[in-house]
């Protein structure tokens, strides 16, 4: 048996990941200040519909569960339902919540816990490799 080494991680993918998230928050604080109600709730919460959770649950199962990989989609599971929670408070009515929520100590700590994760997951030599064996003929 011989050991295969698989495709690379895309760093400009976490990056793109670390700006789209930043966004989210700016994107959820304005909403609440200005009382915009419509926000796609169901979405939100969701980890592998925004395009770094598309493009995480594309790769290879193996490569998912190393453990850096492991838990970025821990932690970006979690951001995404801690947004979800506060879009959900928005489209309620609830705006003064949703910027406490927004503005806590929680959700800050997740938010740069996922940019931590993120940037460990790039560095590890900004292209982490995961081997699997194959069988050799």
């Amino acid at each position: 048996m011989t050991i295969r080494t698989e495709a690379k991680i895309d760093g400009a993918q976490i990056d793109a990941a670390l700006a789209a998230h930043a966004e989210w928050k700016n994107r959820l604080s304005k909403a609440a200040t200005d009382k915009n109600r419509d926000l796609p709730v169901g979405t939100i919460c969701r980890d592998d519909r925004c395009a770094f959770g598309e493009w995480f649950y594309s790769r290879p199962k193996v490569e998912q569960l190393q453990p850096c990989p492991h838990q970025v989609r821990r932690l970006h599971a979690a951001f995404h339902m801690m947004a979800g929670n506060i879009a959900l408070d928005i489209a309620v009515g609830d705006f003064q919540v949703a910027l406490d929520k927004i503005h806590s100590a929680s959700f800050r700590r997740m938010s740069d816990d996922l940019a931590t994760a993120l940037s460990a997951w790039k560095s590890m030599n900004d292209t982490s490799q995961v081997k699997r064996p194959v069988a050799s003929r």
